[in-house]
Order: structure tokens, then C-alpha cells, then sequence
């Protein structure tokens, strides 16, 4: 477990953002939201040795996967947390963040906030979905019994994706992905290589 310092407040995840010390070009953001910890684990682990270049992290972090919440102090943090991602990227760090934003208000407030963080910065942001997990298999990014809707149809993901809110996306870099059952754990990798720009 490595400790992440963004402006002073410590933190807990698996991985390190570091600034690096002279200006470089612009990297990139690439989301991983709404992977269960089994996908999480297969998809990193087979990701991770093939990132050999310093400037290439991944962030999976607590503060991001854990579910949204309405509580002002963890908002902030997850702002900052959110900043501190898109100062490294525009110093030249292409970053794998994991998250877990669901469809509720907490889930549509996140979005939001990173959507304008990003907003004219010029840095290219992926997006990739990754809930594909049964309803009721308990295996989602977050307990189905802590984050039930009832208004979802079995078919329906829980978690919330750019293009098909109403949130204006003018002056962001923005690429959407899905992933579903039918891929492999080494489709998946392959895919967010490509959208690290490691891959043709």
C-alpha cells in the first residue's frame, strides 16, 4: 500500500501520482469506472508489466472507488484528488484512474465536477465502462443492496456514463468505451493500451 500526497492531504490507494519535474508534453486521462474487484484485478494485473515508461500510472485509489457520497469534506477531497490527476497529465503523465460512479445524485454531482475540471484543458479523457456484472451478483463496483434502483431493468448498468447525460461536453477531449462480459481480460487490456496510446 503506497500513501498518495496530493497537497498535503494524505491518502490510501495501490499506486503513486507523481509530477514530473520539468514540462513535458501533455498525457492523457483514461477512467476505468464501475469494474467489480475481480475484473479490477484481472485487468491490472495483466496491465501493470507492460507499463514500463515512468511517466505511464495507474491510480486505484479508495477515494475514487468507493461510491460517491454527499459528505462536503469527501467531495472536496475527491476534487482535489480529481485536480491533482489532471495537473499530472498536463504535465505529461498519461494516467489510469478506477472509479465508481454510480446513477444517482452523488454519482451525476461527480461527473459534473469532472467534467468541468477538464473542461478546455486540452487534455485528452477516456472513458471506459466496465459494469457489466450481473444485477444481483453482488460483484458490481459497489454492493448491489447499498446502491439498489428499482427503476433499473436487469439489462441496465448501474453506473453512469458521459454521453448519455445531459451534461454539456463542449471543450473536452472525451472518448467513451464499454466493456462487457464478452471480453477477455486481454481484449481489455489491449483496449486501454490503445487509449493510453501505447497501441495502433
Amino acid at each position: 500500500m503506497i500513501t498518495i500526497q496530493l497537497n498535503g492531504v494524505p491518502t490510501s490507494g495501490n499506486y503513486m501520482v507523481e509530477a514530473p519535474a520539468v514540462a513535458s508534453p501533455k498525457g492523457k486521462v483514461v477512467i476505468l469506472n464501475g469494474a467489480s474487484t475481480a475484473t479490477k484485478t484481472a485487468v491490472l494485473g495483466a496491465l501493470e508489466p507492460q507499463l514500463v515508461d515512468c511517466k505511464i500510472q495507474i491510480v486505484d485509489s479508495y477515494i475514487m472507488t468507493k461510491p460517491a457520497s454527499s459528505d462536503l469534506i469527501e467531495r472536496e477531497l475527491r476534487s482535489v484528488y480529481i485536480e491533482q490527476v489532471l495537473k499530472s497529465a498536463d504535465q505529461g503523465h498519461t494516467i489510469l484512474l478506477t472509479t465508481c460512479l454510480l446513477k444517482d445524485s452523488e454519482g451525476r454531482r461527480d461527473l459534473k465536477n469532472i467534467l468541468s475540471i477538464f473542461r478546455g484543458k486540452q487534455v485528452p479523457l477516456s472513458w471506459v465502462d466496465a459494469d457489466f456484472e450481473p444485477r444481483d451478483s453482488g460483484y458490481g463496483c459497489s454492493p448491489v443492496a447499498e446502491h439498489s434502483d428499482t427503476r433499473l431493468s436487469p439489462g441496465m448498468t448501474r453506473t453512469i456514463f458521459p454521453s448519455r447525460t445531459r451534461n454539456d461536453l463542449e471543450g473536452i477531449e472525451l472518448v467513451t468505451r464499454t466493456f462487457t462480459a464478452e471480453h477477455s481480460t486481454q481484449e481489455a487490456v489491449q483496449e486501454l493500451l490503445y487509449l493510453m496510446g501505447l497501441t495502433r
